[in-house]
């Protein structure tokens, strides 16, 4: 997992983005470029570079995706 300013690469083809809405922390996750999860919430600020922690919690997120 690799992280690349707000854009955090989970793995082929499957990104993540964090954002604000307002003072609300957001998460985007994408597959193959198309939206497939949005999340919102203060629980998603991640540290840079990820910890081990973040990297669990962020393909705990993306497991879904990762099946579709």
């Amino acid at each position: 997992m690799k992280r690349h300013g707000n854009h955090i690469r989970i793995q082929k083809g499957i990104t993540a983005k964090e954002g604000y809405e307002g003072n609300l922390p957001t998460l985007s996750i994408r597959k193959n470029g198309k939206e497939m999860k949005f999340y919102r919430g203060s629980s998603l600020g991640f540290s840079d570079p990820l910890t081990k922690e973040d990297q669990a919690y962020l393909a705990s997120l993306a497991k879904d995706v990762m099946n579709a």
